[in-house]
């Protein structure tokens, strides 16, 4: 394999597929984003409450 390159196990049947550093830093800036769209919606949920509350 090439420096940077991962080995990644998908599907059922254990298919294995090689992505170069280019797909693992996208798939990283994804897992980012929906870690930060996660708690941007905790963050609206406890607003909500605390607005109920009063």
């Amino acid at each position: 394999m090439a420096r940077g390159e991962e080995v990644v196990r998908e599907g059922v049947m254990g298919a294995i597929e090689v992505r170069g550093w280019r797909a693992r830093r996208d798939r990283d800036q994804e897992r980012v984003c929906g870690v930060e769209e996660e708690e941007r919606k905790e963050e609206e949920e406890e607003e909500e409450v605390l607005e109920g509350a009063v």
